[in-house]
C-alpha cells in the first residue's frame, strides 16, 4: 500500500509518468500532451450616446435635460461642477432622460461638465453646460 501512495504522489508531481498510466491520478502535461487554450470571453459591448453633448442655459436657476442612450450596459452620471447637480434617474441598462439641476449664476459666463460613464470599459461621454452671465440682483432675495 505504501508503494501505491508513493507512485500516486510521484504521478501528481509528474515524476513517474510511466507508472501513472491508468491509475486515475492527475498528471502534469508534457511537451507531447495536447494542450487546448481557452480564450477569455470578450467584455460585453457598451454603446453609450448622449444628446445633447453641449447645451447653453439662462443665468437663472433651473433644469437641463439630456437623453442617454445605453445599449448593453448600465451607466452613471457625475457632475464635475459644484453648480450642477445630477438629479435625474441613472444607472439602468435602458435609455432614459438625465435631469440636471442648475444653480443661478450671479457672475460671468461659466462652463461646467457632467461625465457619463458606462458600467463596462467604454469611453466616457461628456455633457458641457454653458450658463449665461448673471447679475448681482439675481442673487438678492427680497425681505418680507
Amino acid at each position: 500500500m505504501l508503494w501505491r501512495l508513493i507512485v500516486i504522489g510521484a504521478c501528481a508531481l509528474g515524476l513517474a509518468a510511466g507508472a501513472c498510466r491508468n491509475t486515475g491520478a492527475p498528471q502534469r502535461p508534457t511537451a507531447e500532451s495536447p494542450v487546448s487554450l481557452v480564450s477569455p470571453s470578450p467584455l460585453p459591448t457598451c454603446e453609450l450616446k448622449v444628446d445633447p453633448e453641449n447645451t447653453s442655459v439662462a443665468a437663472t436657476s433651473g433644469e437641463a435635460l439630456a437623453v442617454i442612450t445605453a445599449s448593453g450596459c448600465g451607466w452613471t452620471a457625475t457632475s464635475q461642477s459644484d453648480w450642477i447637480q445630477v438629479t435625474g434617474p441613472q444607472g439602468s441598462e435602458a435609455s432614459g432622460g438625465l435631469r440636471l439641476t442648475l444653480a443661478a449664476n450671479t457672475n460671468d459666463v461659466r462652463t461646467g461638465t457632467v461625465v457619463v460613464r458606462g458600467s463596462t470599459d467604454s469611453a466616457a461621454r461628456t455633457i458641457t453646460v454653458v450658463q449665461a452671465a448673471g447679475t448681482k440682483a439675481q442673487q438678492e432675495t427680497p425681505c418680507i
